[in-house]
C-alpha cells in the first residue's frame, strides 16, 4: 500500500496519509481521522528506518574506548534501537533521533510502500 508521508502542522511530527481512498474512507470511518500522527520523537528513528535510513556505522577515533577495549574500528549501533544511547560507542538517543528527523524531512511530501504496520487493523 502506498503511503504519503507529510510535516504535521506546526513541526510538530509527521502524519502518513493513504492514498488508496478505500483505506482513507475506511479510516475516516473507523477513526474519525484523516492520517495517522507519528508525534513524539521515540517514533522517528523506527518511521525512519521503514523509509531506508541506517544508523551507522560510525567510525571510533583512534583513542575511543571501545576500539581499544574490544578491537573495534566502526561501531554498527547493534545495542540500540535509536532511542537509547549506544552501548557500544556511546552515541546519544537525542543525536540519533535528530539523524532520523533530519532524513524524514527529506523524505517528506512523497509517497512510500511499508508503512502498512502504522495502520493497525484497518489493513485486515
Amino acid at each position: 500500500m502506498l503511503t504519503t508521508i507529510t510535516q504535521a502542522d506546526f513541526g510538530l511530527g509527521y502524519e502518513l496519509f493513504p492514498k488508496s481512498a478505500k483505506l482513507a474512507a475506511r479510516l475516516r470511518r473507523e477513526t474519525g481521522k484523516e492520517s495517522v500522527l507519528i508525534q513524539t520523537d521515540w517514533d522517528f528513528p523506527s518511521l525512519a528506518r521503514n523509509l531506508g535510513w541506517s544508523m551507522g556505522p560510525r567510525k571510533l577515533s583512534a583513542d575511543h574506548p571501545a576500539r581499544h577495549e574490544q578491537g573495534y574500528t566502526h561501531c554498527y549501533h547493534r545495542g540500540t534501537d535509536g532511542t537509547v544511547k549506544c552501548p557500544d560507542c556511546g552515541k546519544s538517543a537525542s543525536a540519533f533521533i535528530e539523524e532520523a528527523q533530519e532524513y524524514l524531512d527529506r523524505k517528506c511530501d512523497a509517497s512510500y510502500r511499508g508503512l502498512d504496520d502504522y495502520f493497525g487493523d484497518l489493513l485486515s
